[in-house]
């Protein structure tokens, strides 16, 4: 008995030497991000470092300490964490293992967030607070001081050949508290862009269009369905202009 007890004591430290190996040599989530001048969409959900500040009171040397300390957690899949009124910080280092510069954009949803803060550093070692250029995009963010005019949440980048950023997302919002991370590049951005203004603008538009058609037929039938009908898709329709970014765009 004493024997193989001693047998499966050896086993289970064969089995951690062996994990540990492992975890070193495939390294965290979020080195091997890659974006290079073959990339066009590389999405960041599943490769991103994860703290949750519950008290509010981070600041980005606190989540940089909380890295260093290895406190933040790789996350498995896109940001979700409900309805809470906590912050979130995010991390992730992008490389280009390419010969040329690239210029991704990273572009975070939903665009109704209220407050999305970027930093960025070039480099892949984690600095000092100081070296970082801070991006507000969230939704009360005024559209002067965006760093791209659109209703999507954008942040250019430039990344150099052989070049490394490191990237820290903050996440604050009374609403549900998701984030969808991906980098695109040039053309993707503005195919992308493109395809959500006029889909959404559509969209948007049939709703106000069967609204005044409800309100038409409610003075002229006296029937107050119709106007209930009208109230209804009128509501829909400016909740959409909210929720999909295009408010800031139509009232800076």
């Amino acid at each position: 008995f004493a024997a193989t007890q001693g047998l499966l004591m050896r086993l289970k430290q064969l089995v951690f030497v062996v994990a540990a190996c492992l975890w070193m040599i495939s390294g965290p989530a979020y080195a091997q991000v890659v974006f290079n001048d073959d990339s066009t969409v590389i999405s960041l959900n599943g490769k991103m470092q994860f703290i949750a500040d519950d008290s509010n009171s981070f600041a980005l040397k606190d989540a940089i300490a909380a890295e260093r300390a290895g406190q933040m957690k790789s996350l498995s899949g896109r940001l979700s964490r409900g309805y809470v009124r906590s912050s979130s910080w995010l991390r992730v280092v992008v490389n280009n293992d390419g010969a040329t510069l690239v210029t991704p954009s990273l572009i975070m949803e939903p665009p109704f967030l209220d407050e999305v803060d970027v930093y960025v550093r070039a480099g892949a070692d984690l600095g000092q607070p100081e070296d970082y250029q801070r991006f507000s995009v969230g939704d009360h963010t005024p559209v002067a001081e965006l760093p791209l005019p659109t209703a999507l949440m954008t942040v250019p980048l430039s990344i150099a050949q052989g070049a490394s950023l490191n990237i820290f997302i903050h996440v604050y919002s009374f609403s549900t508290h998701t984030l969808d991370t991906r980098l695109v590049s040039p053309s993707e951005l503005m195919a992308k862009t493109s395809w959500h203004q006029s889909w959404q603008s559509a969209y948007i538009g049939i709703a106000i269009a069967l609204a005044l058609i409800n309100f038409l037929f409610a003075l002229r039938l006296r029937d107050r369905v119709y106007l209930m009908y009208g109230l209804y898709l009128l509501s829909i329709g400016c909740a959409t202009i909210g929720l999909e970014g295009l408010t800031r765009m139509l009232l800076p």
